[in-house]
Order: structure tokens, then C-alpha cells, then sequence
């Protein structure tokens, strides 16, 4: 597994840095022009996105737009199936959707509540 999370102005590695069965999660492109993976990538992977237009104008799908893409939360749902065997490359495209943060968020709260840890701060607002 690969996780990428920077500024990214240009590919981090030589595309044949990567191997069948390397799962990548790309956070870092999330403006335009900006890009951590190496041309040529995308179209050999399997590739999921949190949402596919904000994707091709904002993630790294902006350098390979019509690339066959699906939104992770159709594979969550259920509305897409993936199988993913040994020797596939697969990328998650984390452009960002406050929605999902917000979510996360709260989950994380709740359950550090029921168990009792953390520090609970007063917020001004």
C-alpha cells in the first residue's frame, strides 16, 4: 500500500516503481495542476474517487480524463462490485468532500466518547 499525501506538484515515483497488487490511496491532488502519480498509471489501475467530476477537474484524474473511474461510495453501497485479485493496481483519488470529513468526524467523537478517552475542549462558536 502506498499512501501519498503532499503538495504535489509532479509525479512522486517512476511508474515502474509500482507492482501488480500495490493498492494506492493519492490524497495530495487537490487542486488543479497539482499531481503525484506518474503518467501512464491511472489507466492500468483500478480507479475509485470520492466524487468523479470534482476528480477530473481537481485530483489526479485531471491528467487522465474519461479514465474509467468509480465513485467509493457506489462500492460501498453496493451499486458497484470489485473483486480486486492479487495482481491488481488499484487507486482511491481523495480529492475531499466535507461531507465524508464531517461524518468521520463525528464517528470518531462518538466512539472516543463511549470509551471514555480524549479531552473534550470548548469551541467559541
Amino acid at each position: 500500500m502506498v499512501i501519498t499525501a503532499t503538495p504535489g506538484g509532479g509525479a512522486l515515483f517512476n511508474i515502474d516503481a509500482i507492482r501488480p497488487g500495490t493498492h494506492i490511496n493519492c490524497v495530495g491532488a487537490d487542486t488543479r495542476g497539482k499531481r503525484e502519480l506518474p503518467e501512464g498509471l491511472l489507466q492500468r489501475s483500478r480507479v475509485f474517487v470520492d466524487d468523479k467530476l470534482q476528480a477530473e477537474q481537481l485530483g489526479e484524474l485531471q491528467w487522465g480524463v474519461g479514465t474509467p473511474s468509480e465513485e467509493i461510495g457506489d462500492l460501498f453501497t453496493g451499486r458497484v462490485s470489485y473483486v480486486r485479485s492479487a495482481s491488481d493496481i488499484s487507486i482511491f483519488d481523495m480529492t475531499g468532500l466535507a461531507l465524508q470529513d464531517l461524518t468521520v468526524a463525528q464517528r470518531v467523537f462518538f466512539k472516543a466518547a463511549a470509551a471514555k478517552v480524549g479531552t473534550s475542549l470548548a469551541w467559541p462558536w
